[in-house]
């Protein structure tokens, strides 16, 4: 397998050494139809993620087991329960992404949801090396 190091110089490396990000070619093409249909529902979602995240007993309900059995999730519980019992802030401010594919049954694309994000900052350290993957697998696969 081929990798981009820090110098940008390629070199071969055994596969289990390397594991890369998911990534596309080029965006994926979605009809009007779609995109209206999903633009419909965002508002919706929003406000039931919204009102789901802010209601503390069913995020401790849901977590409780969760927590229990993971390190990671409950300092996040316990995170989230300090912030819910200190703030007294009435504006909020969510930044979502969601994800989706398409289905396609009997020729007809359906959109499904496949994520939902939050303003998650983990994709950043990967951006520095996309426009060169692009670059170089651009030139090799359409060249």
């Amino acid at each position: 397998m081929l990798i981009i190091d820090k110098n940008h110089i390629l070199k071969n490396t055994r596969q289990k050494d390397v594991e890369h990000i998911p990534l596309t070619m080029e965006p994926s093409r979605i009809s009007e139809n779609n995109f209206n249909e999903l633009e419909s529902l965002e508002l919706i979602l929003n406000k039931l993620i919204h009102l789901m995240s802010s209601d503390s007993e069913f995020m401790n309900k849901e977590l409780k087991e969760t927590a229990a059995d993971d390190e990671f999730w409950k300092r996040l519980l316990e995170i989230y329960n300090k912030v819910q019992n200190e703030a007294n802030n009435p504006i909020l401010l969510g930044l979502h992404r969601m994800d989706y594919l398409l289905e396609t049954i009997d020729g007809i694309e359906y959109p499904r949801m496949v994520e939902f994000n939050t303003t998650a900052a983990s994709m950043g350290g990967h951006a520095e090396k996309i426009a060169e993957i692009h670059r170089i697998n651009g030139h090799k696969y359409f060249c």
